[in-house]
């Protein structure tokens, strides 16, 4: 067994040691709590001091302390959904409470696998948790709130997933459910984490888990449901039973020296060759605070139970003795409502989600009621622009015919009172006919109204870090779409959605092409732009380019917000599509930027252009000479000039913004050599951006003019 003579600096250089454990982690708590106090200097101090009044603890302690009451302690689930399948049911959470009041209380049926050789180790921690019935403000509430959000996406303390939404810790442990974990130093994949007491700032203080770990049913079936228990731990005060490093020590009294990290199942007993080990047992690697499979694991030790009591009572003078201690005590308790006994009903608060809210017109769309809170009596969904525009159902499917943005209403009730929720704009019906059947394809960002109505801007978190229209940024304009990235929290993501366009009658190879400009505010930039197509109005999507990094910031660093200077500050990128995309008369672009958060900085987006080899001979001004001058055009004519090197077949047409024909210039023979055409002012029609179409022997090329005013 463990001795303890570690001085306050050999305890902390213990607990700050990196972790030496294989790839695929499933928790990340030691990590994050590396992470919080590189960046909070004044936390080191806190958890310092809390770290030394553990050992005094424990050493005063040497012997298991006589059962304590059981401690209720408030919980409230925070899922964080952006989809429905980490959008977990309420019986998902009831199932994974039982679990943890089962290890906590050994009351787990598998405890009868604890080796006889640990059996009079094993504890009772006497820890109970109840879903909390009062929310911070005195509402009635089932202990679970669900909040649509982006950042359940890798989730993280720095993607701003807990300041979502946030219990004040002094009166609940907050359970963060999320879709995924973001990356934590070099760790695999990560199930969950935790905040260790003293060891992170108030509003981040709680666990984190993957929804497809909650429990053992649902989209957690074939689980058992113990990552939340092992996180509880840290929460309570437990360190790793190696002790994060090899043959470290985890300050317990009865749990055996490990080597490492134990994953999978062993045979008891299973021996290592640390110079301290437990030489007659082994390794305890059914303990909770290992990394075995969940249905290896079976219990926590006394001496586990000591360091909980440490962080749940007191107070003692001059030590941080108790630092949970409110939790559980009986105002807190009342305050919580976890003493309504049963739990008083609530009033149900709407909620909802579809399978999907783009689609083509005549397509269906399914509902699903997630209310919360309160068991539902009874409900009205209003469906603006659906042929079946209401119901009572509680997962309605409804048509939508009517090319449009639609909102959707549900309003529910039961004995206890009402909630509604509607959503703006909720539905894109797309016409099964292309917005753009016309020849050219190439946005300039410079028409204002073509961008209100047929581009599509989602921004799910609301905030103004979105795609936008800006003017003052362009690669050969005025216009760009941009996003203000600058100090963006990392994960945010943000989509800037296309308008349909017919390109069956283009020749493959067609490209899509784009020119972007972006920086970094600092090195470390993980910037993410993702280029997908879609060939049913959006209902489902496939990625088709992915660029990240430095590569996305090709101006370098810019330690304020980054505003591209020039015209040489852009790059093309060139995409290649599919022949299952060059066929089709209705197809929609989606450019997908997710924010790497630190180092982070503005971006831009310009020059979208769906081109092909022999519609768009890119060479063919160059070797023609062609020019047109003055442009920007003031005055009342504009000259177009090239070179002919022999007798050939000419057109000349003018084109709007939105790839429309406004004239016929000039449709037939052209002698060898040089050559100019003239065009009236008038041609052009209003002030504005235009294109001249060169098609010259079967090839063509294009030359913007502005047409300003005089």
């Amino acid at each position: 067994m463990k001795k303890f003579t570690f001085t306050l600096a050999a305890v902390a250089m213990a607990f700050m040691a990196q972790a030496q454990v294989p790839a695929q982690h499933k928790c990340g708590a030691t990590e994050v709590l590396h992470k919080e106090l590189a960046t909070n200097p004044t936390l080191v101090g806190q958890h310092a001091q809390f770290m030394d009044d553990l050992r005094t603890y424990i050493a005063a302690h040497p012997e298991p302390q006589s059962p304590k009451a059981v401690r209720i302690i408030p919980v409230v689930f925070h899922i964080l959904y952006e989809g429905s399948t980490e959008n977990i049911s309420r019986a998902q959470v009831l199932d994974q409470v039982r679990i943890m009041n089962e290890d906590f209380r050994r009351q787990n049926a598998d405890a009868v696998n604890t080796p006889e050789a640990f059996d009079s180790v094993a504890a009772d921690c006497n820890i109970e948790f109840v879903l909390a019935n009062l929310d911070p403000q005195g509402n009635c509430t089932d202990g679970i709130t669900r909040t649509f959000t982006p950042r359940t996406n890798a989730a993280s303390n720095q993607n701003g997933a807990k300041s979502v939404i946030y219990w004040n810790r002094d009166m609940y442990l907050n359970v963060w459910v999320v879709k995924s974990i973001g990356a934590i130093s070099n760790l695999g994949m990560v199930l969950g984490y935790a905040q260790f007491p003293l060891g992170g700032l108030t509003p981040t203080d709680g666990i984190v888990i993957r929804s497809d770990y909650i429990g053992s049913i649902g989209s957690s079936a074939g689980n058992v449901g113990r990552t939340a228990t092992h996180e509880i731990g840290h929460w309570l005060g437990l360190r790793h039973i190696w002790g994060d490093e090899e043959c470290g020590t985890d300050l317990i009294f009865d749990t055996p020296v490990h080597k490492d990290a134990n994953f999978g199942c062993f045979t008891f007993p299973k021996f290592n060759d640390c110079s301290d080990g437990d030489t007659l047992r082994g390794e305890m690697f059914m303990n909770y605070m290992d990394y075995s499979n969940d249905e290896c694991m079976n219990m926590f030790s006394k001496g586990q139970k000591a360091v909980m009591d440490f962080v749940l009572e007191g107070p003692e003078s001059g030590s941080i003795l108790g630092f949970r201690e409110n939790l559980w005590s009986p105002a807190n308790l009342a305050a919580t409502g976890v003493t309504n006994d049963p739990p008083v009903a609530c009033a149900p608060k709407a909620d909802f989600f579809a399978n999907r809210q783009m689609v083509c017109q005549g397509t269906t769309v399914t509902y699903t009621d997630n209310s919360y809170n309160g068991t539902v009596s009874s409900r009205t969904w209003t469906f603006e622009g659906a042929n079946n525009p209401n119901s009572t159902a509680a997962n309605p499917t409804v048509t939508y015919t009517t090319p449009g943005k639609y909102d959707v209403t549900l309003d529910v009730t039961n004995g206890q009172g009402s909630s509604s929720k509607t959503v703006n704009d909720y539905v894109i019906v797309s016409s099964n006919t292309a917005d753009d059947n016309n020849w050219g394809y190439i946005e300039s960002f410079e028409n204002e109204q073509w961008f209100n109505d047929k581009w599509y801007v989602f921004n799910d978190d609301g905030t103004a870090n979105k795609w936008q229209r800006i003017i003052g940024a362009a690669s050969d304009m005025y216009h760009s779409a941009y996003i203000n990235n600058f100090g963006n929290l990392s994960g945010s993501v943000e989509d800037l959605i296309t308008p349909s366009y017919n390109i069956s009658a283009l020749q493959t190879p067609v490209n899509l092409k784009f020119k972007y400009s972006g920086a970094a505010s600092d090195t470390g930039n993980n910037d993410i732009l993702k280029v997908y197509y879609s060939t049913n109005c959006g209902q489902t999507w496939t990625v088709r380019a992915t660029y990240s990094g430095a590569d996305l910031a090709n101006a370098g660093l810019w330690t304020g917000p980054y505003l591209p200077p020039n015209v040489t500050s852009w790059t093309e990128k060139t995409i290649t599509l599919p022949a299952a995309v060059t066929s089709q008369d209705n197809v929609r672009f989606k450019f997908e930027f997710t924010s790497g958060g630190y180092g982070s900085n503005n971006f831009y987006l310009d020059q979208i252009n769906i081109t092909n080899v022999t519609s768009v001979d890119e060479s063919l001004d160059n070797q023609i000479g062609l020019n047109i001058f003055p442009n920007p055009l003031g005055s009342d004519i504009a000259t177009m000039s090239f070179n002919l090197s022999k007798n050939e077949m000419v057109s000349v047409d003018v084109v709007d913004v939105l790839g429309r024909t406004v004239a016929n210039v000039f449709n037939g023979q052209m002698m060898a050599g040089k050559q100019s055409i003239t065009v009236p002012r008038e041609t052009f029609g209003a002030n504005g951006v235009y294109f001249v179409r060169f098609n010259v022997d079967g090839k063509q090329a294009m030359k913007k003019i502005i047409v300003a005013k005089q």
